[in-house]
């Protein structure tokens, strides 16, 4: 997947709902800019380093890739700053935080349910 990434100029995401969002993060580290669909996880996910559309605005999605696809042909050195940019915010994600945020989630549910228990 990361290849295909990588060779892409662009990786849309017009997502209507969205649990997480790992292709924004996965394109984002493969140095591949990003336009998804202006959803509250997505824009947690992407900060300042994605592109933002209205969900069923096709005429906004256009001119949004349209723009970006002259960026990556006219003005190379904002285009790799925005590569560059998508690199190190998805540098802030990884399997081992991910992991570690759910055995949190894990431990306070188990703690809970002792507490409901130990209360009955």
């Amino acid at each position: 997947v990361a290849a295909v990434y990588r060779r892409a100029t662009l990786v849309l995401l017009p997502s209507e709902r969205e649990g997480f969002g790992l292709p924004v993060i996965e394109a984002m580290a493969s140095g591949t800019p990003v336009v998804s669909s202006d959803l509250r996880v997505l824009r947690e996910l992407g900060g300042d380093g994605v592109e933002y559309c209205a969900v069923g605005d096709v005429a906004g999605w256009s001119r949004t890739v349209l723009d970006l696809l002259r960026e990556s042909k006219n003005k190379a050195a904002v285009w790799d700053r925005r590569r560059s940019n998508g690199v190190e915010r998805a540098s802030n994600f990884s399997w081992t935080e991910c992991a570690r945020h759910m055995i949190e989630l894990y431990d306070t549910v188990v703690e809970s349910a002792h507490s409901v228990e130990s209360r009955q």
